[in-house]
């Protein structure tokens, strides 16, 4: 759901920055006001499990002050909204100013939010008076495997027959949005003669990108301009140009 939201704003002319450790498999780098910021967790020895959301709510920070963003959207309570808040504190005491927007996944509430070790951070991520959506939405979550609705301060309630008609509305939903994300990743493989280059990552489409000003730039680009690029060596510049015209 965030990539596919991020690709729609980015084709309305917005900057539009992905913060993750791996790149979503729905992104498309190559489309014009995209970024990838990767997260990198460093190997402390101090640390018997690395912390991602520290090295998260930093990157959050870096990336907000360096590509001077105007909002970010955290999507699942746990651990972006969580990472969310804090980078919103220390950007705070820096002078900096930036709201975030929440999107929550029903794992937030019946999987992570159902563990006594995680349930009240993620209770503090959803409910969060300045964030998260006490009093404006009433939350519910329909469990996959158990077929149960949870909700807050109410008692489990499992289904019976005539609830299955929300089991069918969840499944065709999910039917549906698989069936459109495997045609548009067919299309998007046939019309983009980039997507099967062999070496040509993440990175090297973002230096591609910023050094040729967007995709136009990259078609039109020669042989000798594509070898200028960081990172793309002489082999790698024929194989764009071979893919880009044949």
């Amino acid at each position: 759901m965030a990539t596919e939201l991020g690709h729609a704003l980015s084709l309305k002319g917005h900057e539009i920055h992905f913060i993750t450790y791996h790149q979503p498999v729905r992104l498309n780098t190559l489309q014009a006001n995209i970024h990838f910021h990767e997260v990198t967790v460093p190997d402390y020895p101090l640390f018997q499990y690395q912390p991602y959301e520290l090295a998260l709510s930093s990157k959050l920070v870096q990336v907000v002050k360096q590509e001077q963003l105007e909002l970010l959207h955290v999507h699942y309570a746990i651990p972006h909204a969580y990472a969310a808040y804090m980078a919103q504190k220390m950007l705070e005491d820096q002078g900096i100013s930036i709201p975030f927007v929440t999107t929550l996944h029903g794992t937030d509430i019946t999987l992570v939010g159902s563990h006594p070790f995680y349930k009240d951070a993620v209770a503090f991520s959803i409910n969060n008076e300045e964030h998260g959506l006490t009093g404006r939405f009433e939350l519910a979550a329909l469990a996959k495997r158990e077929e149960t609705i949870f909700r807050k301060n109410a008692v489990p309630l499992i289904l019976d027959r005539k609830g299955r008609v929300m089991v069918h509305a969840r499944d065709e939903a999910h039917r549906f949005v698989n069936t459109f994300h495997r045609k548009r990743r067919s299309r998007r493989k046939l019309n983009d003669p980039l997507g099967e280059v062999e070496g040509l990552g993440a990175k090297k489409m973002q230096n591609l990108l910023r050094h040729f000003g967007g995709r136009q730039g990259i078609a039109h680009a020669s042989l000798q301009d594509l070898k200028t690029v960081p990172g793309i060596g002489p082999s790698l510049a024929m194989r764009i140009h071979s893919a880009l015209h044949e």
